[in-house]
C-alpha cells in the first residue's frame, strides 16, 4: 500500500501561491516600490505553484517499490542503528590486594534478553591508601598513593561537608555518595593527578569542612567503565576481489554500528595491505582514489562503481581492488538499537569470573536507536535535499556540520548578511559521567573536530563569505535559592532535587523548557527559575532567589541581577548553585 502522507509538507496550491505572493511583495518593498503585483507576475506565480503542487502530489503517490531506487539515485540512504552508551560501576566488596585489569570487550549483561554491553577501553584499577594528611582550615587535605580518577574512594576516619580533587591545574568537585556505614564515599572524575606541594607528592583530595575523627584511611571501592551496546569485531575476511568495479562485500555480523571511528578496510597487495579511505559517496572520487563506502544500514562495504564517460565507455570512479586480492575489514562494531536504552540499574551481570565484584549502571543507557526505515527516510528526504552538498543558508551550514561530525551535541549557524561572515558554533557532547554537570572543557570540541568541520564546509560553502568555526560563548550562572520545603519532606532530598533541577534547566545541551538545550541568546530570568522551583515536588515556597553572572573560565563574579542577558552566540552554564532549605 502506498503511503500518501505529505512528502514536503501539507501546503497545497493556494498555500504555495499565497507564500509566493508574500515573497514577491517583500522583494518589491526592499526594492523601494509599493506597486501591486502585475497580471503577468500573478500568472507566473500561479504556474509555478501549480507545478510544485502537482510534483508534490505525484511524489506522494509514488509506489513504495519505486521509492528506494529513487532515494538511492538521489544519494540518500537510511541511517543504520545507533548503539546506546553508559557508564557502569564495578563495586569491590572484597578490598583489592593488587592491580585489577578490566580488559576492553568485557561483557556487561542485563539478563533480560538484551544483547550485552561491552567495555570500550581497558581499565587498570589499583588499590589505594592514604600517605599524607594536611590541615588547611577550614579544609582537610588527604594525599592518596594513587590517582583515583574514574573510581570511587572510600575514606575512613574523616568527615566532610564537600570534597574536591586536584587535576593538575585547579580543584574540581567530586560527588559524595551516601552508603551504609561510617565511610565517606567520593566519586572522583577522570583527571586526578599527583601533585607535590612542599615535597609531599600525592594524589590530593580536599575535604571542605573536613576533620579527622581517627586515623584516616582509604581504599578503592569502585571503578567506572565506559560501555557500549555493541560488540567489536577485531578482524573479518570479506572475500576475494574479482577485479571489477562496483564490488560489494557483506559483513558477517549485522546490523553494524559506528560508535566511534570508522572501521579499516584493506586489500592485499604484493607489498602488504592497502588501506581504503571511507567516503560518504563516490561523487568526488577520481580515478586512482582508494575510496570505499561503508553502508551501516545494509551492513556492507562498496568499492567505486564504473561510470559512463563522454564517449559512452565506462570507467571506474576510483581505484578498483585487483583480481585475487584479499579483502578484509578491521575494527567494526555490531549491535545497537533502541532496546539498548536500559534503565539505571539494568546492567548487573559481569562477564568476568571475579569474586566479590558487582556491576551496575547508575545512569540510564542513552543514544540507542533502531535503523531508519525507508518510509522515515522518504519523509525527511526534502530536508536533506534542501541542503544538498552546498552550504548556502544557515540551515545548510548546520546540516553539513552534523554530517562532518555526527558526535556533536549542538550546532548553530549565525550569519551576518552585511559582511557575509558566518559563525558556526559547535557544542561537544559531554562525557556521560559528567553529562548532568559539564564543565567548560567538556563542552568544547577537540581541535580535530574544528578542523574536520571547517575542511568539510570549505569544500561546500560560498567563496565570497568568511567562515568562523568556533565554540559558543558561555555565560556562567550561579543561583542562590532559599527554599521552604513541604512539611514532612526530607530536607536533604528536596535540596538535592532542587540543585539537580537547576543544573538540568540551565544545561547548554539538554536544558531549556523543552529539554533540547537552552536557546542560543535567550536571557535567563528570575521568573523562569521561580517557575521551575514551584514545579518541583517537595517545594512549598521560595523565599530568596538571586542570579549571579560568573566567568566560567576564571570564576570571577559580577553583581547579582534579576535578568542575565545573553548575546546571540552564547549559552548559559551552571558553575555551582547554592540551595538552602530555610524551613520545612
Amino acid at each position: 500500500m502506498t503511503d500518501r502522507r505529505p512528502l514536503f509538507d501539507d501546503r497545497r496550491f493556494a498555500d504555495l501561491l499565497d507564500q509566493a505572493r508574500a515573497e514577491l511583495r517583500r522583494r518589491l518593498t526592499d526594492a523601494g516600490t509599493d506597486r501591486p503585483i502585475s497580471t503577468d507576475e500573478e500568472a507566473l506565480l500561479a504556474s509555478a505553484a501549480l507545478i510544485v503542487d502537482q510534483l508534490h502530489d505525484r511524489l506522494g503517490a509514488l509506489s513504495e517499490r519505486l521509492r528506494p531506487p529513487l532515494l538511492e539515485l538521489l544519494g540518500l540512504r537510511p541511517q543504520g542503528p545507533r548503539a546506546a552508551t553508559t557508564h557502569a560501576r564495578l563495586t569491590f566488596d572484597i578490598p583489592l590486594t593488587g592491580p585489577l585489569e578490566i580488559p576492553a570487550g568485557t561483557e556487561l549483561g542485563s539478563g533480560a534478553g538484551v544483547a550485552p554491553f561491552t567495555t570500550v577501553n581497558s581499565v587498570r584499577v589499583k588499590p589505594n591508601r592514604v600517605i599524607h594528611v594536611r590541615e588547611e582550615p577550614p579544609a582537610l587535605l588527604i594525599g592518596l598513593a594513587e590517582p583515583a580518577g574514574s573510581t570511587t574512594v572510600e575514606l575512613t576516619g574523616v568527615t566532610a561537608d564537600g570534597a574536591e580533587f586536584w587535576d593538575g591545574h585547579e580543584w574540581r568537585p567530586c560527588r559524595r555518595r551516601k552508603v551504609p556505614g561510617d565511610g565517606l564515599w567520593l566519586e572522583v572524575p577522570p583527571g586526578h593527578t599527583r601533585h607535590g606541594p612542599d615535597g609531599q607528592e600525592a594524589a590530593w583530595l580536599r575535604l571542605s569542612g573536613g576533620r579527622a575523627t581517627g586515623q584516616p584511611g582509604a581504599r578503592t571501592a569502585e571503578a567506572v567503565v565506559f560501555a557500549v551496546h555493541a560488540r567489536r569485531v577485531a578482524e573479518e575476511p570479506l572475500g576475494i576481489s574479482d577485479g571489477t568495479a562496483g564490488q560489494r562485500f557483506r559483513l558477517r555480523e549485522r546490523p553494524a554500528v559506528v560508535p566511534g571511528r570508522d572501521p579499516v578496510v584493506q586489500t592485499s597487495t604484493d607489498d602488504g595491505w592497502q588501506t581504503w579511505r571511507p567516503v560518504e559517496s563516490f561523487a568526488a572520487s577520481r580515478p586512482g582514489d582508494h575510496h570505499v563506502r561503508y553502508d551501516v544500514a545494509a551492513g556492507e562495504i562498496a568499492f567505486p562503481p564504473a561510470v559512463p564517460g563522454p564517449d559512452g565507455s565506462r570507467h571506474p570512479a576510483g581505484a578498483v581492488p585487483g583480481p585475487g586480492a584479499l579483502v578484509r575489514i578491521r575494527g567494526y562494531w555490531t549491535g545497537g538499537g533502541a532496546v539498548g536504552n536500559v534503565p539505571a540499574g539494568g546492567l548487573h551481570e559481569l562477564g568476568l569470573p571475579l569474586a566479590g565484584v558487582r556491576v551496575t549502571n547508575p545512569y540510564p543507557a542513552r543514544g540507542g536507536s533502531d535503523a531508519e526505515s525507508e518510509a522515515d527516510l522518504w519523509q525527511h528526504a526534502p530536508r536533506l535535499l534542501a541542503a544538498g552538498d552546498r552550504a548556502v543558508t544557515e540551515a545548510d551550514h548546520e546540516e553539513l556540520a552534523r554530517r562532518a561530525d555526527a558526535s556533536l551535541a549542538r550546532v548553530r549557524c549565525v550569519a551576518d548578511p552585511q559582511s557575509g561572515a558566518v559563525q558556526l558554533l559547535l557544542v561537544a557532547a559531554p562525557p556521560a559521567a559528567r553529562a548532568d554537570r559539564p564543565s567548560l572543557e567538556d563542552l568544547r570540541p577537540s581541535g580535530a573536530t574544528f578542523e574536520a568541520v571547517r575542511a568539510y564546509l570549505d569544500e561546500r560553502r560560498l567563496l565570497a563569505g568568511r567562515l568562523h568555526v568556533m565554540p559558543p560563548g558561555y555565560q556562567g550562572i550561579e543561583v542562590d535559592a532559599g527554599i521552604v520545603a513541604v512539611a514532612g519532606a526530607d530536607r536533604h532530598a528536596v535540596q538535592a532535587a532542587v540543585t539537580a533541577a537547576l543544573y538540568a534547566f540551565l544545561h547548554p545541551v539538554t536544558g531549556g523548557e523543552d529539554g533540547t538545550g537552552w536557546p542560543f541568546g535567550e536571557a535567563v530570568h528570575e521568573s523562569m527559575i521561580k517557575k521551575l522551583l514551584f514545579s518541583l515536588s517537595g517545594v512549598q515556597d521560595c523565599v530568596h532567589l538571586t542570579l549571579t553572572p560568573v566567568d566560567p573560565a576564571t570564576g570571577a563574579q559580577s553583581k547579582a541581577q534579576p535578568v542575565i542577558p545573553l548575546i546571540p552566540t552564547a549559552l548559559p552554564l551552571s558553575v555551582g548553585h547554592r540551595v538552602r532549605i530555610v524551613q520545612g
